[in-house]
């Protein structure tokens, strides 16, 4: 399997929790830490797509903040990802602790959403050159 077959695997899964957080925009049937792993499971699927592209390894992670660096090496605008960094905690820290220090207005969704489809967007049409 090459680089780029990598890259769209990862980004076909990030379409599958990108559709599962369309749906889940009611904080009373999907609690912030089910809606905030999905949305950490998007970005970093997106993120290392767009790395396969470019052929950089990023071994096993859940660090946004370290693709985000990654990527900058690979000489990409990392600027607006930076807002991606924080849904790191969603991908352990949150899903096994306590989930008191967590508020719903931290996360405001549809625009989360909004924000992860540009980033989708970009990185198809990364994938597509």
């Amino acid at each position: 399997m090459t680089h780029a077959d990598n890259g769209i695997g990862y980004l076909k899964s990030a379409e599958k929790d990108l559709q599962a957080l369309r749906n889940m925009l009611d904080p009373e049937k999907f609690p912030v830490e089910v809606f905030g792993f999905h949305a950490q499971q998007t970005v970093e699927k997106c993120l290392k797509a767009w790395l396969c592209r470019f052929g950089v390894v990023f071994g096993k992670t859940h660090s946004i903040r370290h693709l985000i660096n990654l990527l900058g090496s690979a000489d990409v605008d990392t600027a607006e990802l930076w807002n991606f960094a924080e849904l790191t905690a969603f991908a352990v820290q949150f899903r096994y602790d306590s989930y008191d220090d967590i508020e719903e207005d931290e996360l405001e969704r549809q625009d989360l959403i909004a924000s992860m489809e540009t980033l989708h967007r970009r990185v198809k049409a990364q994938l597509s050159k």
